[in-house]
């Protein structure tokens, strides 16, 4: 159930800003390039656009990596504590079947014994 609700958080997250960054990294080129070429702005001119542009997209992508690494240790930690149960299970079927191989021994034995009397 935990780990439900944890999918459900970091995919609404992931549904909520990861359209409008990737959108906003998308466009910000197509407006710089159209104010250069179809509205004559001179290039040089444009070196405050470059600073906004740049401080405006690395800190959105930055934030998108920072959440998807957040989700990437989630997805690990409950990877983890499936694989710890995994092994936990797996150390009680070893410990049966290594009773159950002890008590073949014990039959095995005593089948030997009975033979050779007889």
């Amino acid at each position: 159930m935990k780990e439900d609700n944890e999918n459900i958080y970091t995919n609404n997250i992931e549904q909520k800003y990861v359209p409008y960054t990737l959108a906003a990294v998308i466009t910000s080129p197509i407006i710089g390039w159209i104010l250069v070429k179809e509205k004559g702005y001179n290039f040089g001119e444009l070196g405050t656009f470059g600073y906004f542009l740049g401080g405006s997209t690395v800190p959105l992508l930055t934030f998108i990596t920072i959440l998807l690494l957040i989700r990437t240790i989630r997805i690990q930690n409950n990877q983890l504590e499936i694989q710890n149960n995994q092994l936990v299970i797996q150390k009680d079927e070893y410990t049966l079947l290594r009773k159950e191989m002890e008590d073949t021994k014990k039959v095995l034995q005593e089948q030997g014994k009975t033979a050779r009397m007889q």
